[in-house]
């Protein structure tokens, strides 16, 4: 599903006093967690991510992010503007309601333990399918399958209270349950958080096949590796407002507007640009893991050498 912002705003205080915030007695069905007040604004948002695709969402603490993916789940109301999804204005009153929305949408929050409160893990990811009407045979199958998918032993953790994991397992329980409904779309909100190298690495290539699949993404993440590695697109918020949109390799080679907005480069792109230092012409869109290994091997095959004069050529030696 696509998912687009037109010109859309919300004031802090807004999202502080809870305007437009889906008041419930239970947690929300589609997400399994209740409804929050988001803790920053935004101001004339536009924006599109593409049906299938997979935009990476980064800026400062407190620059809107979190507030954007809420926007987007219809957790919040705009004060102005409009949200899209799959071309349908999520916020308007003619319409039959957000049903559709919480079937087809899921959402991982940032902070797990706000997002986990049945008595078992089996419930935990089943709740959001049970709300919506899932057959019962269904349910269990698809639980089982995003539990295993998270990399859990099915029935070693189906009876254990979630409350009780670390909090990387929590985490990845948090990310089960939104999983489990199969969503053609998926909001994440730093969803690598938590989790130890190998379980991060696991998921981003997970998320990588569930996009590959169709599922469109939207991950909120500091995490530079993982926005170069797993994002097609990259949205750079500061203060409310936009400041980057565009391919992720284009957005991250402009070094200077990255720390002008404290995003830090990838670890691939700071090799690169110490390799250009020393006089190798390696692609300032040289950002990604992939990109900058195969670089090191034309190096090491020596099809790749610096330009006379450059720190690492003969002659500078």
């Amino acid at each position: 599903m696509s998912v687009e912002f037109v010109d859309v705003s919300l004031s802090y205080r807004s999202a502080a006093a809870g305007r437009g915030l889906r008041h419930r007695s239970a947690p929300d069905a589609g997400t399994g967690a209740p409804a929050t007040a988001a803790g920053n604004g935004l101001e004339h948002v536009n924006f599109r991510a593409d049906d299938g695709g997979f935009l990476g969402i980064m800026g400062r603490t407190g620059s809107g992010k979190s507030t954007l993916l809420r926007l987007a789940a219809g957790l919040l109301a705009p004060d102005e503007g409009r949200v899209l999804v799959d071309g349908r204005d999520i916020n308007a009153r003619a319409g039959r309601g957000r049903r559709w929305l919480r079937r087809e949408m899921g959402f991982v929050f940032q902070f797990p333990e706000n997002q986990l409160f049945e008595t078992t893990v089996f419930k935990e990811v089943a709740f959001g399918m049970r709300h919506l009407g899932f057959p019962r045979d269904e349910i269990g199958a698809n639980a089982r399958r995003a539990i295993e998918l998270m990399g859990f032993d099915f029935d070693a953790v189906k009876n254990v209270s979630p409350l009780g994991l670390s909090g990387g397992q929590k985490r990845r329980v948090a990310i089960a349950a939104a999983l489990a409904s199969k969503p053609k779309t998926l909001l994440l909100d730093e969803p690598i958080a938590g989790l130890d190298p190998a379980g991060r690495e696991k998921f981003l290539e997970l998320l990588g096949r569930l996009n590959d699949a169709g599922t469109t993404i939207l991950m909120v993440s500091h995490n530079s590796d993982a926005v170069c590695d797993a994002a097609r697109r990259t949205l750079v918020l500061d203060g409310g407002r936009v400041c980057c949109d565009g391919p992720t390799a284009e957005v991250f080679a402009d070094e200077g507007t990255l720390a002008r907005h404290g995003i830090r480069p990838s670890q691939a792109g700071r090799i690169a640009a110490l390799l250009r230092a020393r006089g190798y012409d390696v692609p300032r869109e040289t950002v990604t893991r992939g990109a900058i290994f195969d670089v090191l091997k034309d190096i090491r095959a020596g099809r790749l050498t610096p330009a006379a004069g450059g720190a690492g050529s003969k002659e500078a030696r």
